[in-house]
């Protein structure tokens, strides 16, 4: 790299309180750069920053950035390199991935800044808040270990997208795999793939559910008609998701009144349970009609 060669130039000042300029030779002619802007003028690439939160689109070469400085978040333990500095528009990247785990309780937060890859055994069913330090583009992981109990299940916050719930046996293990747009987390893995997550009712007139978090929807003591299928059902599914809903009585057989959000395609909603036996049914969702379609129904012998 050739040195730089500095000049001082006082043509422009005509009094102490008058702009002052370095001209600068860095190479292939004499540049004027004001004082105030010196700092950018010799920022060489490679630098170091430290810092106690993390770079921002706005941390660009308008500060003094150079592609290949360093950026320390002493708060969070992350370093990240400057790939582009374009005025308003700079893009910084992690340069590792850190392990953190989750202070288990009644509501559970999670810092991504502490760590982007996280480890949450589960002491009772609880609530996952919204997380911080999301970046756009950011890949997080989740792993969630129940307790020698089991059954815990969790209110993820709205900010989590097409999240089921995790395995409820015992010591059982889900890997979650998210990536966020800086505003949402859109699960797009979950290991084991095969534990569906579930919402397990006692009985409800009108049952609860949200199939972002559920695939499977349990009614095991069913004590009175189910009189709206819908007016409990929350999510944004996807074209194709698939839906189980499986329905025992509490000993009397009870009427089942499905709703705007269901229609036949292929099969029959079934209209009532059959005293003390298993209905399962089985639905996907279509997004032309905005309708999960019966596509299987089940009646226990």
């Amino acid at each position: 790299m050739t040195d730089k060669v500095f000049g001082v130039d006082f043509s422009n000042s005509t009094s102490p309180a008058g702009t002052w300029t370095l001209s600068i030779h860095d190479g292939t002619g004499l540049k004027d750069v004001a004082l105030s802007d010196l700092h950018k003028a010799l920022t060489v690439p490679g630098k170091i920053v430290g810092n106690s939160v993390a770079p921002t689109a706005n941390d660009d070469s308008d500060d003094g950035y150079r592609s290949g400085d360093i950026w320390l978040d002493a708060s969070h333990n992350i370093a990240y390199i400057a790939v582009d500095v374009t005025p308003t528009a700079a893009v910084w990247y992690a340069l590792f991935r850190k392990n953190q785990t989750l202070t288990d309780g009644a509501s559970v937060d999670w810092d991504m800044g502490l760590g982007s890859d996280a480890v949450w055994t589960m002491g009772g069913s609880r609530t996952l808040n919204a997380p911080t330090y999301l970046k756009a583009g950011g890949l997080y992981t989740l792993k969630v270990i129940q307790d020698g109990t089991g059954g815990r299940v969790i209110t993820f916050n709205s900010v989590f997208k097409f999240t089921p719930q995790p395995n409820l046996a015992a010591s059982s293990i889900t890997q979650y795999i998210f990536v966020s747009d800086g505003t949402s987390l859109f699960c797009v893995g979950k290991n084991p793939a095969n534990a569906p997550g579930s919402t397990v009712l006692t009985s409800s007139a009108t049952p609860t559910f949200n199939t972002d978090q559920c695939n499977f929807v349990d009614i095991t003591a069913l004590a009175a008609a189910i009189t709206s299928m819908t007016s409990g059902l929350s999510g944004t599914p996807f074209n194709g998701q698939k839906l189980v809903i499986r329905i025992k009585d509490n000993g009397t057989a009870r009427a089942i009144t499905w709703g705007a959000s269901y229609e036949a395609c292929g099969v029959a909603l079934p209209t009532t349970t059959v005293i003390s036996k298993r209905l399962t049914v089985g639905f996907i969702y279509d997004t032309t009609t905005s309708k999960w379609g019966c596509v299987a129904s089940a009646q226990e012998s």
